[in-house]
């Protein structure tokens, strides 16, 4: 096989198999690959279902090796489960075998201790069981299956900056359709001048221009095309209170301002995630990331970042973090709208979920109550855009495209005619119909149906565009007879 100059190949080596030959007397030759399923318990009364391989490397008694597995926790919220510790420290025998599980990053942190009680004379299966921690987890393993499919999922371009980096994980399938995993896989590229890859399938790229990126294993295959350009084009911006965010056109989130830590050019949040729509709050971001979705809505899991005071991030905490962490609920969403410390989400029907603040009713529904997890919202109504602002919440709804707002109404920024704090949805005065509407901080604007714009609420310093600074409870023209196609409310 000859390969052009400019081709690097590599493979990515999880497993070795422990010959007859590497064992010790009286020890079960385990050494491999072994498909699990395995069912957590969790202190109170949770339970997860993973599915996933163990990479044993056998010498004489002894193993070491690699745990990859993915799965669904359920208990309350359902949330994700995924697993890659290294194995360590263990040992075999002709009846069973024990070892311990350890971080990558961390191999003195003990994670789980196994014991497999069951080494079936066939070798056509192991039974075990784990302890970590608070979990209590029993596991089935057989040898493992041969790949019968290799794709990256919906990733099929990748754009990247020249030194950045991005782990791509390819999905291994059985006949059977089951996740694979620690599974040979030989990477290669056509270009290296413009990106490598790794043998575990890192990618980095190295300079302008396009490359693509080869996987295979078992006479399967797939490729992603990698561009890197001199230049950064924008596909979407945000504005918050102290900060930016705008995605590339690969889906690539890059801020700057306080929710970047302070610098002041854009910097890359994740090298892993791609979103095809991002917003900004107060002092954090949130974008939905693609993962197929169904129907005819497009449809991506909520994830977000940066300051966590009043559970904005939706992930069940308080604390704040720098690094995208996915909400709460595994739900998909298809629209999502971030304020000053509350975030809102339709999903692919309309319905509306919140969490972060309620302090002002922003969520809707009725009560002043917060939540760090996504709630109901909205009072059970249905939209097809949703608008977070400074404690108040606006929204759409799909026909003809009313307007309704609830929460903190201090400036007349619910429209109603009224300022008073409202705890549930209510309709924006006039009975116009709106094509398009933001709330920001004490104002909303919106532009109807022939484009005509208005806005309503704080007007302080000339933010409703009317020619005064006299706030308005219903919505009011802005001046000069202009038409718009979009509005933003800062």
């Amino acid at each position: 096989m000859s390969l052009a100059k400019s081709s690097l190949v590599v493979c990515s080596v999880l497993l070795l198999c422990a010959c007859a030959d590497s064992t010790a007397p009286g020890a079960a030759a385990i050494g491999g690959v072994w498909d699990f399923t395995a069912h957590v318990s969790l202190q109170g009364g949770g339970t997860c279902s993973d599915t996933g391989s163990l990479a044993f490397d056998q010498r004489a008694a002894s193993i070491t090796g690699v745990v990859q597995a993915i799965g669904q926790c359920t208990g309350g919220a359902t949330t994700a489960d995924t697993i890659l510790d290294s194995i360590r420290t263990g040992t075999v025998t002709a009846a069973g075998a024990r070892f311990t599980e350890s971080d990558f990053t961390t191999p003195g942190v003990v994670l789980c201790m196994d014991s497999v009680q069951a080494i079936h004379g066939a070798l056509d299966s192991l039974i075990g069981t784990a302890t970590c921690g608070q979990r209590t987890v029993t596991w089935r393993a057989v040898p493992g299956a041969s790949v019968a499919s290799l794709s990256f999922g919906s990733l099929n371009n990748l754009t990247l900056l020249t030194a950045e980096t991005y782990d791509v994980m390819p999905d291994l399938r059985s006949a059977t359709g089951a996740r694979l995993f620690n599974r040979v896989v030989f990477w290669t590229t056509d270009q290296a001048s413009i990106a490598t890859v790794s043998g575990t399938g890192v990618i980095t790229a190295k300079a302008p221009g396009i490359a693509v990126i080869h996987a295979s294993t078992n006479g399967q295959s797939a490729s992603v095309v990698v561009q890197v350009p001199g230049t950064v084009n924008y596909a979407n911006l945000d504005v918050g209170d102290a900060g930016s965010c705008a995605t590339d056109n690969g889906g690539e989130p890059f801020c700057w301002g306080d929710i970047a830590g302070g610098v002041n050019q854009p910097v890359l949040i994740s090298g892993f995630w791609r979103f095809f729509t991002i917003t900004v709050g107060g002092r954090s971001a949130c974008g939905l990331a693609f993962l197929g979705g169904g129907g005819t809505v497009l449809t991506g899991v909520a994830v977000c970042w940066g300051r966590n005071d009043a559970g904005q991030l939706g992930n069940g905490s308080m604390a704040d973090t720098t690094v995208p962490q996915t909400v709460s609920g595994g739900m998909q969403y298809a629209s999502i709208s971030a304020g000053h410390n509350h975030v809102c989400a339709l999903d692919a029907a309309g319905a509306m979920f919140c969490w972060g603040a309620n302090d002002r009713g922003q969520f809707g529904n009725g009560t002043t109550t917060g939540s760090a997890v996504p709630v109901p919202a909205a009072n059970g109504m249905t939209f097809t855009g949703v608008h977070a602002g400074d404690g108040y919440t606006c929204a759409l709804d799909s026909v003809p495209g009313k307007a309704y707002c609830w929460g903190d109404n201090t400036y007349g920024q619910l429209g109603d005619s009224t300022t008073t704090q409202r705890l549930t949805p209510v309709p924006v005065s006039g009975g116009r119909t709106f094509v398009g509407l933001d709330a920001g901080s004490g104002h909303t604007c919106a532009f109807a149906v022939g484009s005509a714009g208005y806005c309503w609420g704080h007007n302080s310093t000339g933010a409703l565009g009317d020619g005064t600074t006299a706030d308005r409870l219903v919505p009011t023209a802005v001046s000069g007879g202009l038409k718009f196609i979009s509005m933003s409310a800062g």
